[in-house]
Formats: C-alpha cells, structure tokens, sequence
C-alpha cells in the first residue's frame, strides 16, 4: 500500500470513528432519562478507600519506605 492510499484508508476510518462518537454523544444529549445515581452512592464512591488500588499502591510503598527506613537507622 502506497503513502497515498494508507492516507486515504486513515482519513476514512477516523471519519467513520468520528461520526459513531458524534451519533452516540447526540443520542445522549437528546436523551430524556438522567442517569440514576443517588446522593448516597455518590458519597460513599467518593470517600471510600478500600478497594481503590491507588491507595493500596500508597499504603504499600509507604511500608516499603518504613522497613527501608527502619534498615537504614539501624532498628
């Protein structure tokens, strides 16, 4: 395939791409329903820690740096 033809074939596609992400966001907007999400799992999403990986991922490397540390001091 030429530099002319996969130009072609990639502008087609992202059009293609384009105009199914331009479908589904105007389905959307006209949409009457609102999404059903109530005030109270919004708030315990929001505050909760447990199973968010970034916090476990947090938690982890701040015992790794304590055993580190403790290593380190000579305890």
């Amino acid at each position: 395939m030429n530099k002319r033809n996969f130009i072609i074939t990639t502008g087609a596609v992202l059009a293609l791409a384009m105009l199914a992400t331009c479908y589904a966001a105007f389905t959307a907007i006209r949409a009457d329903q609102s999404p059903q999400v109530t005030e109270e799992y919004r708030q315990s999403t929001l505050t909760s820690q447990s199973g968010n990986p970034f916090w476990e991922l947090g938690s982890g490397f701040a015992d790794v740096f304590a055993i580190v540390g403790e290593r380190l001091s000579g305890k």
